[in-house]
């Protein structure tokens, strides 16, 4: 007698995983939104509870999740910051702004760069770098006003 649903099964390969495609089993994502919706009071450290405290709450009232959300609302450590950010806003692009600036610089000044500087900035130099160089150098100079000496802000 075969059983509903187990004709067509296949052995697995030898040292395949039985989750290929990574995802947790949903046993496991009950028991972690389980965990999220407990009451984190008793398991905060004084840190945590400090920062409580600051912000006027009651550790008796946050949950786990709560408190992971808040610590990543209230770190300090770029990479938690994003994360928050990207759950509240969506994802954050990944731009490359001297690339962005290089592409602005070139479209503006193309007629100003010579096929040399074109290709030094298509090889990875920086264009504004490059365009700087073109500038004369200005020799310092000392300002004032009166017996009020202005202060040079490039030296």
């Amino acid at each position: 007698m075969v059983h509903m649903g187990t004709q067509n099964l296949k052995p697995m390969p030898p040292g395949q995983s039985a989750n290929p495609s990574g995802r947790a089993p949903d046993v496991v994502k009950a028991i972690a939104k389980r965990i999220a919706q407990l009451k984190a009071g008793k398991i905060l450290g004084e840190k945590e509870l400090d920062k409580l405290r600051r912000l006027g709450l009651d550790h008796a009232d946050i949950t786990v999740i709560e408190s992971i959300i808040l610590d990543w609302a209230t770190s300090t450590n770029p990479i938690k910051q994003q994360m928050y950010i990207e759950r509240i806003a969506g994802k954050v692009p990944n731009i490359n702004i001297n690339a962005e600036v290089s592409a602005a610089v070139v479209s503006k000044f193309r007629n100003k760069l010579t096929d040399a500087e074109l290709e030094r900035i298509g090889a990875g130099e920086d264009a504004l770098e490059i365009l700087l160089e073109k500038i004369p150098d200005v020799p310092d100079i000392q300002y004032s006003q009166g017996d009020e000496e202005i202060i040079d802000a490039s030296e």
